[in-house]
């Protein structure tokens, strides 16, 4: 297997939000961190810098992502609104049980009401999305 071999000459380099690097590479992205994080690594964030300094065009701004596309947001709410009615399916079964069983105190009737509710006001969001 041949090894890997990024070149920090080579390749564009990217500052993040964390203080780190990223070395873009044919292989992929090399993130260059803290050799607290990484004692290992190929490079240290100082050989980075210290690099940056002396040839300014290496280091381009970091591609930002395209802001989501309404589709992309009704998406992430579907699976919002899905996750909390399983997580309200779950919180309604004791009380449920309790008051199939005829044991149901007025917690219970109350906790399935709130679930209810709540779970009528997810089902009418879910079918306007």
């Amino acid at each position: 297997m041949e090894a890997i071999v990024i070149d920090i000459s080579n390749e564009p380099i990217y500052r993040c939000d964390n203080g780190s690097y990223v070395i873009q590479s044919p292989w992929g992205p090399y993130n260059v961190c803290s050799k607290d994080v990484d004692p290992v690594g190929k490079y240290s964030i100082y050989e980075v810098e210290a690099y940056i300094a002396t040839h300014q065009g290496a280091l381009i701004t970091e591609p930002v992502p395209p802001p989501p596309t309404p589709e992309d947001l009704a998406a992430r709410r579907k699976a919002e609104i899905a996750a909390e009615l399983e997580a309200l399916d779950t919180r309604a079964i004791r009380p449920m049980r309790a008051k199939l069983a005829g044991k149901a105190t007025v917690v219970d009737e109350e906790m399935i009401a709130e679930c209810d509710t709540r779970a009528d006001l997810l089902r009418a969001e879910l079918a306007e999305l």
